[in-house]
């Protein structure tokens, strides 16, 4: 039996998965993480994250984001913190135009090389289009974070294997990196559908987070945590 740490995108994995999807939000990251390696031995368990800030007056769902980062934390969890930053920037505004080949008659072929040819000559014609000033939020940090700690890991020895829940293309070259070494790293995509190519072509096997995984591994709607304290599953939550 191979030690195998875990390395959890958080986002990722809320906005591929859980997403609308309140009643599985309550999720045991660890115990999610067991049922995806039945043969091996879980080490540690990584949580990349940052904290959610209130988008409008009243807004609970920072509250909850970190009450959840609590109850996963008490089962063992390392969670691992970056950080949301706001840019007020001009973005183009989206314009829903009608498809240009509908305007020709018969149709052209191939249609696709016709419409980007159009698509083109519009920018071309118009090459500003109105913009409105915006919020940008990134999230800082935890990718940076995820990639080295999986990197210090799987060079050091630290652990046989490494389990890594995420969709995100940019963690390629890491993994690449590891795979050439001879270091093993199961990928369990965080996305229901379009899971990204590149990563699945270089990670050393492709697990699949199926909707009763996700289901047999919620907590109980309250979870005690030790010193007679309790965390309760968000109303919203359910």
């Amino acid at each position: 039996m191979s030690l195998f740490n875990a390395y959890v995108d958080g986002f990722n994995l809320e906005k591929g998965m859980l997403d609308g999807r309140p009643e599985l939000r309550w999720l045991n990251v660890r115990k999610l993480c067991e049922r995806l390696l039945p043969q091996n031995q879980l080490g540690t368990c990584f949580y990349f994250t940052a904290a959610k800030k209130e988008r409008f007056q009243g807004d609970r769902e920072p509250l909850f984001h970190e009450v959840y980062l609590r109850a996963i934390a008490s089962t063992g969890v390392t969670v691992v913190r970056g950080y949301f930053r706001n840019h007020i920037r001009a973005l183009p505004l989206a314009v829903r135009e009608k498809r240009l080949v509908e305007l020709i008659d018969p149709p052209l072929a191939p249609t696709i090389l016709w419409e980007r040819m159009m698509r083109q000559a519009c920018v071309r014609a118009e090459p500003q289009r109105p913009r409105a000033m915006v919020v940008h939020t990134q999230e800082k940090r935890s990718d940076v974070s995820l990639a080295s700690f999986l990197l210090r890991d799987g060079l050091s020895g630290n652990c046989q294997g490494a389990l890594l829940l995420t969709n995100d293309g940019d963690f390629f070259h890491p993994l690449q990196i590891l795979k050439s070494r001879g270091f093993e790293v199961l990928l369990a995509p965080t996305a229901r559908r379009g899971r990204s190519a590149h990563l699945t072509s270089v990670a050393s096997g492709v697990l699949q987070i199926s909707d009763s995984t996700l289901e047999e591994a919620q907590f109980l709607p309250q979870l005690h945590i030790g010193r007679g304290k309790a965390l309760s599953r968000p109303e919203s939550w359910k």
